[in-house]
C-alpha cells in the first residue's frame, strides 16, 4: 500500500528502514520488528530523523497482503503529514516494580494532556477523526493503561494491542520517540477534515469450511490434538496440505483464532470434569 498519504516498507537494516521511511513530509511512523531485529539502533536511527515514530516487536508483520516471520527483519509504515491535523506520541514506564494503580493513574494524566494539546474535547471526541494507538509492554499492561484512558474520554476510539503479536506471556520491547523497552507507547492522530476512519469486518486471514476442536493440550498455545488427531494432521487436512508443505506462511495466513487471553480460556473450557474435553 503505497501513495501520497502512505508508505509502506521492509527490510533488515535499521539505517534503511529508518532512511526510507522518514520521508520529508512524513507526520507519523510506525514500526513492527521480529524478535532478533536490533531495535535499539531503528530507535536511534528514527530518533535522529525528529520525526514522530512508535512500534513493537510483533511475530508476523503484514506487508501487501503477506505476511513477514523472519525474526531479523522489520516492516515501517509512515503516514504522510497530508493526512495529520495532529500527532502526540508519549510512553510511560511498565516495569513489574510499579502498582495496577500507578500505572492506571499515569495513563490518565498522559492521556488528558495529549487530548488538550491536539485540543480534542475529551467528553465529545469526533470518532471519525480521531483515534489513538496502543502499543502495551506485555499483556499485564493493557487494563490499567486502557482504564486511565476511558477514564477520560469513554468513547475514545483505541486500536492495538501488546507486543509481540499475540503471544502470552512473552512481554515484548516497544519504542517511540521518546524511548525504549519495558513501555506502553501511544500515539494519538487527528485526521485533517478531508479524511476519516471507517470501521468494518474485513480480515486478513483465510476462512475455512470445518470445525476444529481441540481435545488434548500441554500448555497454554501448546496443542497437541485436534478432532482426536495429531495437530498437525488435522490443520494441514483442514487447509488440504499434508504436514510436511506446511510453512509458517501457511499457519500465519489460517490462523487458528486464538486471541490474547484465549490461552487462559482454553484450559478452563477443556478441562472439564467429566474429561470430554473440547471447546
Amino acid at each position: 500500500m503505497n501513495n501520497q498519504f502512505v508508505q509502506t516498507i521492509s527490510g533488515m537494516r535499521p539505517d534503511e528502514i529508518a532512511r526510507q521511511a522518514a520521508t520529508p513530509d512524513a507526520g507519523l511512523i510506525l514500526c513492527f520488528f521480529g524478535a532478533d531485529f536490533d531495535y535499539e539502533k531503528l530507535y536511534h536511527e528514527l530518533k535522529t530523523t525528529g520525526k514522530p515514530f512508535i512500534g513493537c516487536m510483533d511475530t508476523g508483520r503484514l506487508l501487501d497482503d503477506r505476511y513477514l516471520l523472519e525474526t531479523d527483519s522489520a516492516v515501517a509504515l509512515t503516514l504522510s503529514s497530508g493526512l495529520l491535523a495532529g500527532v502526540e506520541v508519549y510512553c510511560q514506564d511498565m516495569r513489574t516494580r510499579l502498582s495496577y494503580n500507578s500505572i492506571r493513574v499515569t495513563s490518565q494524566e498522559l492521556f488528558q494532556g495529549a487530548l488538550s494539546r491536539l485540543h480534542i474535547d475529551p467528553a465529545n471526541p469526533d470518532v471519525e477523526r480521531t483515534v489513538a494507538i496502543n502499543l502495551l509492554h506485555g499483556l499485564q499492561s493493557a487494563n490499567p493503561v486502557l482504564e486511565g484512558q476511558a477514564a477520560t474520554s469513554l468513547f475514545f476510539q483505541s486500536v492495538g494491542g501488546s507486543c509481540g503479536g499475540k503471544l502470552d506471556f512473552k512481554n515484548a520491547p516497544a519504542i517511540c520517540s521518546q524511548g525504549y523497552g519495558a513501555l506502553a507507547v501511544t500515539a494519538i492522530i487527528k485526521l485533517k477534515d478531508d479524511f476519516k476512519f471507517t470501521s468494518d469486518l474485513t480480515t486478513s486471514f483465510e476462512k475455512v469450511d470445518g470445525q476444529l476442536e481441540v481435545t488434548r493440550i500441554a500448555a497454554p498455545r501448546h496443542i497437541l490434538e485436534i478432532n482426536g488427531q495429531p495437530a498437525a494432521e488435522a490443520y494441514a487436512a483442514l487447509i488440504k496440505k499434508s504436514v510436511g508443505d506446511l510453512q509458517p506462511d501457511d499457519f500465519a495466513l489460517y490462523t487458528l483464532g486464538l486471541e490474547p487471553g484465549d490461552g487462559e480460556r482454553l484450559i478452563t473450557s477443556i478441562m472439564k470434569g467429566d474429561g470430554a474435553g473440547g471447546l
